[in-house]
């Protein structure tokens, strides 16, 4: 079984995960536009919350 992957890189914004959902939901929509044959697309690790690794990283 063979399926169609793609992979989506966009810079998230650390804290703002309602912009950051609006923005994944243009990648599919844009994505599966372009290639409706996309079964499953992958974002960056963490890219709901943005990505942290100075002082806020813990919290």
């Amino acid at each position: 079984m063979k399926i169609q992957v793609a992979c989506a890189q966009f810079q998230p914004l650390l804290g703002r995960t309602t912009f950051n959902l609006r923005a994944m939901a243009r990648w599919v929509n844009r994505i599966k536009s372009e290639h409706f044959e996309t079964q499953l697309i992958i974002f960056p690790e963490l890219s709901i919350s943005g990505y942290e690794c100075g002082n806020e990283f813990t919290a």
